[in-house]
């Protein structure tokens, strides 16, 4: 409720950055994505991102490496949508070799990719960039 587009609007116009990676699938509460509107709100941030000063931005987004089918298909029917590049992860969700279950007793933090993971993600984005 308290997440406002406009909280990117001084970053975007100081920074001015040439690609942008938009990555956010896990944090989204698949029993939330219709009722906040998951879809127009994607939609609109991808736009203020992709317009944010005339700049054109490479931007790059990424499915989530959590099970999150509904999110994970408004992130890639938005992203195909509007021409930018999508990295899915979703091959990596029954991979446990991915994520720190072994590392962590706290289940929240195991859950997590650990560092063969992170790297996994890391390498499938720079794949993308020009």
């Amino acid at each position: 409720a308290d997440y406002s587009i406009d909280e990117f609007n001084a970053t975007l116009q100081t920074f001015k950055p040439d690609l942008i990676v938009v990555r956010l699938g896990e944090n989204v509460d698949e029993g939330d994505v219709f009722s906040r509107n998951l879809e127009l709100q994607f939609r609109n941030l991808l736009d203020r991102l992709a317009t944010y000063s005339g700049q054109p931005a490479k931007i790059i987004c990424t499915t989530s490496v959590w099970n999150r089918p509904q999110t994970d298909k408004i992130i890639r029917k938005v992203t195909l949508e509007k021409g930018h590049t999508l990295v899915d992860l979703s091959d990596m969700v029954p991979q446990s070799r991915f994520f720190a279950y072994n590392d962590y007793s706290d289940p929240g933090v195991a859950s997590h990719p650990n560092d063969v993971g992170m790297q996994r993600i890391a390498d499938m984005i720079w794949q993308q960039v020009p």
